[in-house]
């Protein structure tokens, strides 16, 4: 009996001791998406369903890539993706990512250059990617836009970005009315 309160003892002082040197592990919402004419903007190049689910926290998210087969929790969610929100379908539109990959690479601003020299021919859902809006033509801009995104130089999603919270930037946890 005095092993079994000794192993007892000795297991809550690991259990203790342990919860001050693990740290606690939290993603943080860094973009807020918007849905609007049957598509959803504003997840950035790189996000995954996971992530995506963190924006809807009260809403069942799934996502379909551009064939209608589900993806993955860590499969990443390009341009063309179909995002379900509580069942309402929305094609994701995410800037930057032309050809539908989740990122943001040399192709993407190639395949812009290309389509503003007449070369290709974009979907409207890519042009949309290259913030062309509609009715518009695609420009230069366009180009240098993403080329920047994909060199790290330029935010193309920051239409829909959000600071992180951080309590210790924003406020001291003391207000006048406590006292």
């Amino acid at each position: 009996m005095k092993k079994i309160k000794c192993a007892a003892a000795l297991l809550a002082c690991v259990m203790l001791i342990s919860a001050f040197f693990t740290g606690v592990s939290a993603e943080t919402l860094e973009f807020v998406p918007e849905t609007r004419n049957g598509k959803i903007y504003g997840i950035p190049a790189g996000s995954t369903e996971t992530q995506v689910a963190l924006a809807y926290f009260n809403a069942v998210v799934d996502v379909l890539d551009a064939d209608g087969k589900a993806v993955g929790k860590s499969t990443l969610i390009g341009t063309g993706f179909t995002v379900k929100l509580n069942s309402i379908a929305y094609t994701a539109v995410v800037m930057g990512d032309i050809d539908g990959d989740g990122k943001i690479t040399s192709y993407d601003y190639v395949a812009i250059k290309r389509a503003y020299l007449g070369n290709l021919k974009l979907s409207t859902i890519a042009l949309e990617a290259a913030g062309v809006r509609a009715g518009d033509r695609i420009s230069a801009l366009n180009y240098v836009m993403v080329k920047r995104a994909y060199f790290g130089t330029y935010d193309i999603n920051n239409e829909y970005t959000c600071d992180p919270y951080n309590p210790a930037v924003g406020e001291s946890g003391w207000t006048s009315g406590w006292v």
